[in-house]
């Protein structure tokens, strides 16, 4: 794991302060931290538009103390490509922003964790967005699920919705 790939599974694991409702501080467990595990139809990955859109599941934002402060990340299903998919979405992001979805398979109902997880980016932005990652199919098993994640320029914090 690079030294960033660390540095991010550190601040993960620190503690960023909770937020209401569906978000959650990123908890410890292993995550394959590469933009390239989930692009170009990687590990059944499909690449999607920045603007796509659909059902918002969870949503967080990146500055929780600061209401009026632009930077929502979100969970989200879609019908794509004939198949319902997750993706995370960041929305009036501002430059440097940081957002990525988790995607595990190991997700323990007892626990409410997962052990090991696809972190789909981190992908920084330039803009005000709306960006998105890559688009995962959806399954009914209890321990495959999604969050979405994000990081405020200039912040150690990072923040998660639940999984879903």
């Amino acid at each position: 794991m690079s030294r960033s790939a660390w540095a991010r599974a550190f601040r993960m694991t620190a503690a960023a302060a909770l937020v209401a409702g569906a978000a959650t501080v990123a908890t410890p467990g292993t995550a394959s931290a590469a933009r390239q595990d989930c692009e170009s139809g990687r590990n059944g990955f499909v690449d999607i538009a920045e603007y796509q859109s659909g059902a918002t599941k969870m949503s967080v934002k990146l500055r929780p103390g600061d209401p009026s402060s632009p930077g929502n990340v979100t969970l989200n299903v879609a019908l794509i490509e004939d198949q319902q998919r997750g993706f995370a979405a960041l929305i009036a992001s501002r430059a440097g922003d940081e957002f990525w979805m988790d995607w595990t398979t190991t997700y323990s109902t007892s626990t409410g964790n997962a052990s090991s997880w696809v972190q789909c980016g981190p992908f920084v932005v330039g803009d005000g967005g709306p960006h998105t990652t890559a688009a995962k199919e959806t399954n009914s098993a209890s321990t495959w699920r999604f969050r979405a994640c994000g990081s405020a320029a200039g912040s150690n914090s990072v923040v998660c919705t639940g999984w879903w």
